[in-house]
């Protein structure tokens, strides 16, 4: 990272020391990604059906917190890149929206035609795309000094080119999905393929790289932004971990690696 003035790339100002993990809420943020080992290691346990599942409470989670709340991050990354020039940012707002466009997307496909193979295909391709900018986010903030984080000409033309070239993105993989020409991600009646699981394997690694590379960088300069931000990767990232082990949608299982990515979402 740059030593002069390493915090200009994120959106908290400098004295936003020690912010983070000072006071009750931010302490109590901190229970969900730490009872994880505990929360799997019961898992096993738990019913193949739950009786809790629900189309409709599914459909309206998945809106609230995979979909509007990384698109509205989404949009303050954007006007915080308007207000530092930091690709840093950047690269985390096409990240979130990346994120929030494949849910979104995903969701209707899963309740249209396109099956379940298509909408698994959408949502996990788009989660491993998010992964990759943030790890690359990530290993910016490591490297490079100050002229990396820049991108020459105006700012307001970065923002449309890299968003446009993220609905494009979703946009290419949906027509692939729904016309089978990518590889199987999840087969009704037989659960997830190869394929699916190295897919997801990377997204999460990719995840817990990058948290543990932006909580590295907050104990460094003490932005609050970083922590939380820190803590919804890895959130997210521990839900598509458990999710890998899912082969019934719908089972307890999927149920806790769904309300781990929400708390991600929420933390966004």
């Amino acid at each position: 990272m740059d030593d002069d003035q390493p915090s200009r790339a994120y959106p908290d100002p400098p004295a936003a020391q020690g912010g983070g993990f000072k006071g009750l809420g931010s302490r109590l943020a901190l229970i969900p990604p730490l009872s994880f080992v505990l929360i799997v290691s019961l898992l096993p346990a738990a019913p193949s059906a739950w009786p809790g599942d629900s189309v409709a409470w599914l459909v309206v989670l998945n809106t609230l917190f995979l979909v509007v709340a990384p698109l509205i991050a989404s949009y303050f990354a954007a006007r915080a890149y308007a207000a530092s020039g930091s690709i840093i940012i950047l690269a985390i707002g096409s990240g979130l929206l990346l994120s929030g466009l494949s849910s979104h997307i995903a969701g209707h496909v899963m309740r249209g035609h396109g099956g379940t193979n298509s909408a698994v295909t959408i949502h996990n391709t788009g989660f491993l795309l998010c992964s990759l900018l943030n790890l690359a986010a990530s290993w910016m903030s490591f490297s490079g000094g100050k002229k990396r984080k820049m991108l020459r000409g105006g700012r307001t033309l970065h923002v449309p080119v890299f968003y446009g070239a993220s609905f494009l993105m979703v946009g290419l993989i949906t027509l692939l999905a729904l016309q089978d020409l990518l590889p199987a991600f999840f087969i009704p009646g037989q659960g997830p393929t190869p394929f699916r699981q190295a897919v997801l394997s990377l997204a999460v690694t990719f995840f817990l790289i990058a948290s543990a590379a932006f909580m590295f960088i907050y104990f460094r300069i003490r932005v609050s932004f970083l922590c939380w931000y820190a803590l919804s990767l890895l959130l997210i990232g521990q839900g598509l971990g458990i999710i890998l082990f899912v082969d019934q949608l719908g089972s307890l299982m999927n149920w806790a690696g769904r309300a781990y990515q929400y708390l991600g979402g929420a933390y966004f």
